[in-house]
């Protein structure tokens, strides 16, 4: 017998728990001292075990070797009172042992090799029975157990239910990830609570129609069209939908109990059936991991996207106006066309407004920033109607990519055009922008052909990885020929196409939205005051609800109008094109160019001087700091500015010393451009020197006697950040901090968070071995205490690994503090979470659980208040750590 199961067993005879965990304890055979212990109830043997609350595994608790069963000795009938068996991943040579188990009411035998469970026909009293990831396929060994209450059968390879019919005493039933097509075996199982039919192939839930007691119900994944069944499912709390091609919900109108519902990734356009649940206050998310209910990946249009964002306060007020105002209908879009300079893009621009118009002389100015024409034409999806599309024609240079991911919105059309006789149009770059910015809208691969070149697109490979490429044209733009009109039909059509073409808006905002329109053809910017007025004029009187549609069309890229900025608010900028060309007026300035991106606000006031931008300027270099453009050298040298995409690309020659540094590494599958500019700016306040030690791709940071190099490589995609100095945690997760901000504003961003680690043979060396962040969390979150390293392959402890590089920003504490006093207690724990991971995921987990408990009614207010108050007082204890 192992000296650990030895401790283990001693401590099992003095506290007589009930309970004892043998895992991971190197044993081959059981040790006999193990069989006196007759009061024993829960035995578990396996090295792994299943959380099967959130499908993980989760290694033992103890850090003993692996167990290496061959058989158990039947002589484990000894412990009479023995209830409960967990065998998982043990691969026996025989399970006959069990036969004389008979006491037993819960069996665990998930993740082993079994072809003959004709030893499971004696534990008649078994009432749950774990028998996932077993390749099992025939259910017929299960007639003999109809006292079976919960079932595991996840992650096989069962398509036939029909032996499931005679246990009608299931209450929880796992059926996750198999091979079922149709579920009418269950139809008669009406003692079911909680069903998981996820990561299947059913289509017809008809079967389960008359399944009244179910609270929870998972049909994620699966090829499910029609919800209608489920209208009378009236005491489902829980329901996932998630990943099917379900368009119309209404049937969940009667579903008053929904505590959490997920349609994400469905083809919902519509949430008004939902409208009882979001007045209830249960939040509504696009996001994957919160609770209430989530609409991640749905293509709604009523509400528009933009105004669900703004949260259940928003949504309610929303379908108020729509019945105060009747409705409109919005029949506008956005064509986006990018590309290098030279490609094409102008020339396209025109010829779909005018097929016959003359092509650019060679030598004219090229677009500077953002050209906006808007083109009507008939509506072909609507009889009457006249469609209205605006065509954004980007500047290809380099200089512009930066301003152009302000615009780069979904709810466009996108065409990306290469000039084939130049052929630089980067096409994976362009790409994976749209993927990260429009929520991989629609693009339409244009090959401009020049002089007769040719150029070769592969379309089928470039689809297999960006699936959002509708169609691939190759045209000679100087030609007014089938080609050319061919291209102009398929814009027109796939522009229709868009989810938001014909959403419901209130009446008003529609009349509101044609009026400043016009206006803006008249006049760049209104005063927020004159603003106002056209509401007003409009019976739109309440200054809110004005608000209310002007941080809509902003969002939707209408104007711009900076409500959260106090001198910006006060001027709504009625043509995009406009501001952006002031913009960079500065950004093109061969004089500001030449310093390398340091400029005064009297060379701004001269560049503009005289210009239809003259009494802006002010606003101007506002909102080139909201672009995160510039920063203003406040601290040293007021009225001073810096505009990072400008800096000397050459790095200065200061000292470094690269030992001792702690180096945190970002590694990105695309590392969009001007990231580290953005990160400048954001972070001035910590430069060191704002002319000595800040170039194009780095700067020196400063804070507390300690410095930090962060330096962007785009070639090899990664932001490297070296700290030395005896503040190097709090330095570090101020950049961290800001950094992880910057790449969460990219939807599908991929970047990987490295951190060293902190074995004697990798600390404060060169060569240092670095593990991913992520891996970490999910280490911690799933009670794995240590990792190994690659190489040392000693094993390291996890938490020390992370307290190596996170503390507290210096703010952190307070933050923390207010929050837990002001009652959120979530945002509270995601902040904490920097730093005592596992104590906020095991918070976490406590506060949500008990969170569902509430809103079921399970427990009532004062209980949970008493949960609330504890978790509090945990946070707060844990901040003084």
């Amino acid at each position: 017998m192992s000296e650990l199961a030895q401790k283990l067993i001693e401590k099992e005879k003095r506290e007589k728990s009930k309970i004892l965990d043998l895992g991971k304890c190197g044993l081959s055979d059981l040790p006999k001292a193990l069989y006196n212990l007759d009061w024993l109830e829960i035995l578990i043997l396996s090295n792994a075990i299943i959380d099967y609350d959130n499908m993980v595994w989760m290694e033992s608790k103890n850090h003993g070797e692996p167990n290496k069963f061959l058989r158990i000795s039947s002589d484990l009938s000894k412990l009479k009172n023995l209830k409960k068996i967990v065998l998982t991943d043990l691969n026996l040579n025989s399970y006959d042992f069990l036969r004389t188990l008979t006491q037993l009411t819960s069996l665990d035998l998930s993740s082993n090799q079994i072809s003959n469970f004709n030893f499971l026909k004696k534990l008649a009293n078994l009432n749950s029975l774990y028998l996932s990831h077993m390749q099992i396929s025939d259910l017929s060994f299960l007639n003999k157990h109809p006292n079976l209450a919960y079932l595991d059968l996840s992650s096989n390879h069962i398509s036939d239910l029909r032996p499931l019919k005679w246990l009608s005493g299931l209450k929880t039933l796992n059926l996750h990830n198999n091979l079922i097509t149709e579920a009418s075996a269950l139809q008669n199982l009406n003692n079911l609570t909680s069903l998981t039919i996820s990561n299947n192939q059913i289509f017809d839930l008809t079967p389960l129609k008359d399944l009244y007691s179910l609270t929870q119900l998972d049909l994620s994944n699966n090829k499910i069209t029609d919800i209608t069944p489920l209208e009378k499912l009236n005491n489902l709390v829980f329901l996932n939908l998630n990943d099917n091609q379900v368009q119309n919900i209404a049937a969940l109108k009667r579903l008053k109990d929904l505590v959490l519902l997920d349609i994400s990734l469905n083809q919902v356009h519509d949430l008004s059936p939902l409208l009882f649940l979001i007045k209830k206050g249960i939040p509504i998310s696009l996001a994957e991991d919160d609770h209430g209910i989530k609409v991640k990946g749905c293509p709604l249009a009523t509400p528009p996207i933009e105004i669900v964002r703004k949260g259940n306060g928003e949504i309610v007020k929303y379908y108020e106006d729509l019945k105060q105002q009747n409705s409109a209908f919005l029949y506008e879009a956005k064509l986006l066309i990018v590309g290098d300079g030279e490609a094409g893009k102008t020339t396209l621009a025109w010829k779909i407004i005018e097929p016959k118009a003359s092509m650019p002389k060679k030598g004219a100015d090229r677009t500077r920033g953002i050209d906006i024409q808007s083109f009507d034409f008939e509506c072909s999806i609507k009889l009457d109607q006249i469609f209205r599309m605006h065509i954004w024609d980007f500047g290809g240079q380099e200089i512009y990519h930066s301003t152009h991911q302000f615009f780069l919105t979904n709810r466009s059309l996108y065409v990306i055009v290469n000039n084939t006789r130049t052929n630089t149009t980067d096409f994976n770059h362009w790409l994976q922008m749209i993927e990260l910015l429009s929520n991989s809208s629609p693009v339409i691969i244009v090959q401009n052909i020049v002089d007769e070149s040719s150029s070769k697109f592969d379309l089928r490979g470039f689809q297999t990885r960006f699936s959002n490429i509708v169609s691939s044209k190759y045209v000679d733009l100087s030609k007014n020929d089938k080609f050319l009109h061919g291209l102009i039909a398929e814009i027109k059509h796939q522009v229709q196409q868009l989810n938001h073409v014909g959403s419901e808006l209130p009446k008003q905002w529609v009349v509101i939205r044609e009026q400043l329109k016009k206006l803006a053809k008249e006049t760049p910017y209104i005063s927020l005051a004159e603003y106002f007025n056209i509401c007003r004029r409009n019976r739109i009187v309440e200054k809110e609800a004005a608000l209310r549609l002007s941080s809509y069309l902003h969002d939707l890229g209408v104007f711009l109008h900076f409500q959260n900025d106090m001198l910006l608010r006060r001027t709504v900028f009625l043509q995009n094109n406009w501001a952006t060309k002031g913009v960079y007026k500065i950004l093109d300035n061969k004089q500001i160019e030449a310093k390398n991106g340091h400029f005064t606000i009297e060379d701004a006031e001269l560049i503009w001087q005289g210009s239809e931008y003259e009494r802006l300027n002010v606003e101007l270099l506002k909102l080139m700091q909201n672009f995160e453009l510039c920063y203003e050298v406040a601290d040293t040298n007021p009225d001073s500015f810096v505009s990072p995409q400008l800096l000397s690309p050459e790095k200065p020659n200061y000292d470094w010393n690269n030992e001792n540094n702690l180096i945190i590494i970002y590694e990105y599958d695309f590392l969009p451009k001007g990231l580290l500019g953005r990160l400048m700016v954001r972070l001035y306040k910590y430069i060191k020197d704002h002319n000595k030690l800040i170039w194009k791709s780095g700067v020196i940071f400063h804070y507390q006697n300690t410095e930090a190099q962060v330096v962007e490589t785009y070639g090899n995609r990664n932001i490297e950040i070296r700290i030395i100095g005896v503040n190097r945690q709090a330095l570090a997760a101020i950049i961290i901090g800001e950094l992880d901000n910057l790449n969460n504003r990219f939807d599908k961003l991929v970047v990987k968070k490295l951190i060293p680690c902190n074995c004697q043979d990798c600390i404060n060396k060169e060569n240092t071995h670095f593990y991913e962040y992520d891996n970490l969390q999910r280490r911690i979150q799933n009670d794995i205490q240590t990792v190994e390293c690659e190489l040392s392959y000693k094993r390291i402890d996890v938490q020390s690994v992370l307290n190596g590089v996170f503390t507290f920003e210096p703010d952190d504490k307070e933050k923390i503090k207010e929050l837990v006093e002001n009652g959120n207690i979530d945002k509270a724990l995601e902040l904490l979470r920097k730093t005592h991971p596992k104590e906020a995921s095991l918070l976490k987990s406590t506060y949500s659980k008990n969170e569902q408990l509430y809103l079921l009614g399970v427990i009532g207010r004062k209980e949970w208040n008493l949960v609330r108050q504890q978790v509090a007082l945990a946070i707060l204890e844990l901040c003084k750590s």
